[in-house]
């Protein structure tokens, strides 16, 4: 008898669930696992399994206090200075972040630490429809959003608007190799990578503030996909990748320069597992 793709995928997690695995591995990560086993059968054997990551990203709330104020606490990566790295909100009209020239609304963010509060100041007061606030960095480039929220038609005053309509751009790595490692992502639906000048780079260590200044940086590859969302191989690491050592892969936007590491807009920090 034989036995459907979506019976042996149950029983693939189901494994991985009962043997504790589960957390060391995201869906997204088994889901990469199963589609290799599918292609071929004898090479899930030689995957590893990712160890437990440490993911960052750049993330807001917002309360809605009249027609033209909108209060915003800020959540950003370890390390950050809004300000240097130019921060920035705009505002839209509908649930999808457009070209910045029909921005209904635009502002600064002027905070120097990771994490903070701003009012959203409106000349134009909202209607009773949806808008949309994209957060973004290096104000220069205009392309660089990171986070949305949607504030929904009907959204309440004084009553925090719902997290389920919010966004944030992530990193993750999936698969892991010797000198090698493959990373999937995720930016919002209007970014275009390729066109933007976005890019996954790796660290050895921790992220920290150094970081922004490609400190102990190893490797950086621009990504050649317009798709916001997708998987990125990065090939040929300089050292390998060395048994029970940190690292950090990031997600960054912009930069002229291939050294250039300042815009990042998510991170994963992860530990090389020792050899069985």
């Amino acid at each position: 008898m034989s036995i459907s793709w979506k019976t042996t995928y149950i029983l693939f997690l189901s494994l991985f669930l009962l043997t504790g695995l589960g957390s060391c591995i995201s869906e997204r990560q088994l889901a990469y696992c199963f589609s290799t086993k599918q292609q071929d059968p004898n090479i899930l054997g030689s995957i590893q399994l990712i160890p437990k990551q440490k993911k960052q990203t750049i993330s807001f709330t917002a309360t809605l206090y009249s027609a033209s104020m909108i209060a915003i606490e800020l959540h950003g990566l370890e390390g950050s200075n809004p300000r240097e790295s130019g921060y920035y909100a705009a505002l839209w009209q509908g649930t999808q972040i457009e070209d910045l020239h029909r921005k209904k609304a635009i502002q600064s963010i002027d905070l120097d630490s990771k994490e903070g509060s701003f009012v959203f100041e409106l000349d134009q007061g909202i209607n009773n429809i949806d808008y949309i606030i994209g957060l973004g960095i290096n104000r220069k480039d205009s392309t660089s959003f990171c986070s949305t929220l949607i504030i929904p038609k009907n959204q309440a005053r004084y009553i925090p608007i719902s997290t389920d309509n919010a966004f944030s751009s992530s990193v993750e790595v999936v698969q892991l190799g010797t000198d090698s490692l493959i990373i999937a992502y995720e930016t919002p639906a209007f970014n275009l990578p390729r066109d933007n000048n976005n890019w996954i780079a790796i660290f050895s260590g921790r992220f920290t503030a150094h970081t922004f200044k490609g400190v102990n940086l190893l490797k950086k590859q621009r990504i050649n996909s317009n798709l916001n969302q997708g998987m990125l191989a990065i090939n040929h690491i300089e050292g390998g990748l060395v048994p029970n050592q940190m690292y950090t892969v990031v997600y960054g936007m912009g930069g002229e320069s291939s050294e250039a590491t300042e815009w990042i807009i998510a991170a994963t920090e992860f530990r090389i597992p020792n050899p069985d």
